[in-house]
């Protein structure tokens, strides 16, 4: 679409998107969107169930999610890739996060507690409730 406008005059940029990487099979829903590893100002939360072999990765920099990791939890895939895409703000549910409740996660449910992103780094894994 850009280089067909370009074509034709006009003066569009391509944006830049974040990759998708999704790999599903017999038993396995893993995807990565985005960034997977964190860096300086960035919030990287972890919560994992290897019971279950379930693995969350959520990379959050300014309150907004810039990439994650999502395995075991098929229902998740979409709403990790849409927010890496979208840039979605998760300020007012790192509480939740962050304690290992990812329903929050889930669009349909409204933030659990108001409060800013602290920008700084945690990895350590959580249970996942």
């Amino acid at each position: 679409e850009v280089a067909t406008a370009n074509i034709a005059g006009g003066e569009r940029q391509l944006e830049p998107y974040e990759p998708v990487a999704i790999l599903k099979g017999v038993g396995i829903d893993l995807a990565a969107a985005g960034r997977i590893e964190g860096g300086d100002g960035d919030e990287v939360i972890v919560a994992e169930e290897p019971a279950r072999h379930v693995y969350r990765k959520l990379v959050v920099h300014d309150g907004k999610v810039v990439g994650g990791i999502v395995l075991g939890v098929a229902g998740l895939v979409p709403r990790l890739t849409s927010a890496v895409r979208h840039g979605r703000d998760v300020s007012a549910i790192l509480p939740s996060l962050r304690s290992g409740s990812w329903e929050a996660f889930d669009s349909d449910h409204p933030p659990v507690v108001a409060v800013p992103a602290q920008g700084k780094r945690v990895e350590e894994p959580v249970a996942i409730s």
